[in-house]
């Protein structure tokens, strides 16, 4: 697993939400124009909507399903404080110094050595590979 992999998870989440606004934008669309032509929407209209929302949802849940190998990675993290690190710092998308206050720390380079140390060790150890 690396930095790169971990640090997905904050762009996952909005890009989640990203979709979900453009969900709920479309259905308000496709109302509006129900509700401006008195319920006599185009069939072709309703039927491209269904096919871009369609799209979204499986975009979507290709983000949901990077998501979940992502935290099943962090939740399979031996150590508590290792996963509360990980968890605080990709989960929940805070700063270093945020890690390490939520973590009874003071100094933000003892969660990110930790950090840093703890990737390094699993890539000595898989030869650079964290089988998921």
């Amino acid at each position: 697993m690396t930095k790169n992999e971990l640090s997905q998870l904050y762009y996952l989440n909005r890009e989640i939400e990203q979709i979900s606004r453009r969900m709920a934008s479309l259905r308000y669309r496709v109302k509006f124009i129900k509700s401006y032509t008195n319920g006599k929407c185009d069939d072709a209209i309703e039927k491209e909507a269904e096919k871009l929302t369609d799209v979204l949802i499986s975009q979507q849940q290709k983000c949901f399903d990077e998501q979940r190998r992502l935290e099943n990675f962090i939740n399979t993290v031996e150590s508590s404080e290792m996963r509360s690190i990980l968890a605080y710092r990709y989960i929940n998308g805070l700063s270093w110094q945020q890690v390490a206050f939520s973590i009874g720390e003071h100094d933000e380079s003892y969660v990110r050595k930790k950090h840093d140390a703890y990737l390094k060790k699993l890539r000595n150890k898989d030869d650079g590979k964290i089988a998921m």
